[in-house]
């Protein structure tokens, strides 16, 4: 019976059957051949892989030994040359700017049998010293002894005469450069009066440096304006200076600065002079010591003083 069912079975079931079951195992086929495909494409992959890694450790290796030794080679080049800037001979100087070691092939330098220590022990000294104590004043130069000689007329019978009374009244004005009065309130405890004219003094110095200041302004100004309107030489810049500082008023207010200051050293040097020979009691030693000028050193010139002595 069960055969006569099995036969009774539709063809086209049948048919339907096989179909699938061919198709089943094509599609395990597929599967499999797939599956070894990509397999051995990973393992490719995965021996490609090594390689490049293999590789890369190879060459960083060569890389790495060959930046030690152009390292090594460089720090020896560096010791020679240090050897032959610290010690130089004939032998590894040449006769241009250029080179410095006339075996110089390929490396920096050749090897020096010069001894380093040597060199530095026979040449190096460590020298210290003591210094004198300057003097408090400095020492005048000459060019200014000389100019002070003619101005002060000092080691002259003239050098009493320089006066600035008539000068000082043309730089003495008031308020503010004059002597400064006395409150009312106060007078009585003015004990210093005398002090008044020796302010009246610097007062009329401090007018005329200001003077002497804007005077050179003026006259620095006039000479840039000056020569933005005309051609500049030697020849017409040499007369325009002449006219702006030679002429004009920054050399009267500079020769007037030289007489109140002058002036009024000379007035103190004969005040000190005064409380010196004031002592004499014979009137005719007094007036020979008034001849004796003063020198630049001393308040009576050394040398005539000690003829004077000496009679």
């Amino acid at each position: 019976m069960d055969n006569n069912e099995n036969n009774s079975i539709p063809e086209s079931l049948l048919a339907v059957a096989g179909s699938s079951g061919t198709a089943r195992k094509r599609s395990h086929s597929t599967s499999s051949s797939s599956s070894s495909s990509s397999s051995s494409s990973s393992s490719s992959s995965d021996q490609n892989r090594g390689k490049r890694r293999h590789h890369r450790r190879n060459h960083h290796k060569k890389s790495k030994r060959s930046k030690n030794n152009n390292f090594d080679k460089l720090f020896k080049e560096i010791q020679e040359l240090r050897k032959h800037v610290f010690a130089p001979t004939n032998d590894t100087l040449v006769g241009d700017n250029v080179s410095l070691c006339s075996g110089v092939s390929g490396e920096l330098f050749e090897e020096n049998t010069i001894d380093e220590n040597t060199y530095f022990e026979n040449e190096f000294t460590f020298n210290i010293e003591t210094k004198l104590k300057e003097p408090s004043v400095p020492p005048t130069p000459e060019k200014f002894l000389k100019l002070l000689l003619n101005v002060q007329r000092l080691g002259s019978t003239s050098w009493s005469d320089i006066r600035y009374a008539e000068t000082q009244k043309l730089y003495n004005h008031s308020p503010g450069f004059t002597e400064l009065q006395t409150n009312e309130e106060v007078t009585s405890y003015d004990t210093l009066r005398y002090q008044s004219n020796i302010d009246k003094s610097y007062a009329a110095l401090t007018f005329c440096v200001l003077k002497q200041k804007e005077s050179l302004q003026n006259a620095i100004r006039s000479l840039l304006a000056w020569a933005k309107d005309i051609h500049v030489n030697p020849e017409n810049l040499s007369s325009k200076v002449e006219e702006l500082f030679l002429n004009g008023d920054f050399h009267k207010t500079s020769s007037d600065l030289l007489q109140l200051v002058c002036g009024h050293r000379a007035e103190i040097i004969e005040m000190r002079r005064e409380s010196i020979t004031s002592k004499a009691k014979d009137p005719l030693v007094k007036a020979a010591l008034n001849k004796i000028p003063p020198s630049t050193i001393y308040l009576f010139d050394s040398d005539l003083f000690k003829s004077f002595n000496a009679t």
